[in-house]
């Protein structure tokens, strides 16, 4: 008798077991294709913003576009190409108030960049 509900009660630990491990499972996957899905939306934004600059649009909608597309790229964690959207912006165009927040998204970019230079700075100095 002891055996018979030693073995039925590793069997509901098994179960029990398996399906903790089968729900872990299917939550990774649904976050990595979650973080595909959007990753895919924002280089498919950028692209939109980067074909909707070309329409000859006033300096004003082109900047707003263009900080739109910094956006995307810091979404996708690639501030060098943030700030290279960024610097192609003509500031005389604008007013202050749109300059401050250009300003503010550059800042960002710098701030991301800086780490990684860093770190390459302190690689390269470890291996002369």
């Amino acid at each position: 008798m002891y055996c018979k509900n030693r073995h039925r009660l590793f069997c509901i630990i098994f179960i029990c077991l398996s399906t903790v491990f089968s729900v872990e499972c299917l939550q990774a996957q649904e976050t990595q294709t979650d973080e595909a899905f959007s990753s895919a939306q924002w280089q498919a934004k950028a692209l939109d913003c980067e074909r909707r600059i070309y329409q000859g649009l006033p300096l004003v909608d082109e900047a707003l576009l263009l900080m739109e597309k910094a956006e995307c790229y810091l979404h996708l964690q690639a501030p060098e190409m943030a700030a290279r959207s960024l610097d192609r912006i003509a500031l005389y165009a604008l007013n202050d108030s749109l300059r401050t927040e250009i300003f503010a998204l550059r800042a960002l970019c710098e701030k991301a960049v800086l780490p990684q230079i860093e770190a390459t700075d302190s690689q390269n100095s470890k291996n002369p």
